[in-house]
Formats: C-alpha cells, sequence, structure tokens
C-alpha cells in the first residue's frame, strides 16, 4: 500500500476488525490517510463484517459527509505528488 498510496486519491473507507485472522484490523491501521479511513469494528469474526448494522450504518453516514471535505484536501494533495504517466500505468492494471 505504501508505494501506490500517493495514487489512492479517492476518499475510501476501510472497516476491519481486531479479531478477524484473514483481514485484521491491526494489518490496515497503518492505511490511515488524509484519503483512506480505517476504522475497527470491534470482535467482529470475518464472516460477519459484510452485515452491516445500526452503529456501522452511523458511522458510514458520518464518512460520507465527509466526503467533500475529503476531496477538496484530495484534490490540493494530488496537484503537488501525482505523476500522470504513473498514474496511468496503475490504473491499467
Amino acid at each position: 500500500m505504501r508505494l501506490y498510496q500517493q495514487y489512492f486519491t479517492a476518499p475510501t473507507l476501510l472497516l476491519a476488525s481486531d479479531t478477524d485472522p484473514i483481514a485484521p484490523f491491526d494489518y490496515y491501521a497503518p492505511w490511515q490517510s488524509p484519503t483512506v479511513t480505517v476504522h475497527n469494528i470491534s470482535g467482529r469474526h470475518h464472516a460477519l463484517m459484510a452485515v452491516i448494522s445500526q452503529p456501522e450504518h452511523e458511522l458510514i453516514q458520518q464518512w460520507l459527509a465527509l466526503i467533500p471535505q475529503s476531496l477538496q484536501q484530495t484534490e490540493q494533495q494530488a496537484e503537488k505528488t501525482t505523476h500522470p504517466v504513473a498514474a496511468e500505468r496503475l490504473l491499467a492494471y
């Protein structure tokens, strides 16, 4: 992720669990950045991560409300760091 982090300019929400052995929160926590939000759903097993209950619904709504602000920051950052040729190659994969 760190190698390609500069190319991830779209707001992204990652929900992970501290008890998920397949995709643990500790693995994704370092991905937190201005464009990537990582949130821990404590105690949730991997098979249940696709289930969106009221607390996750509220979290997603709050995150969606922040997207306009996040996009503005992302655009400003992208102007400084985007390499068009490298980005095109990454998107081609």
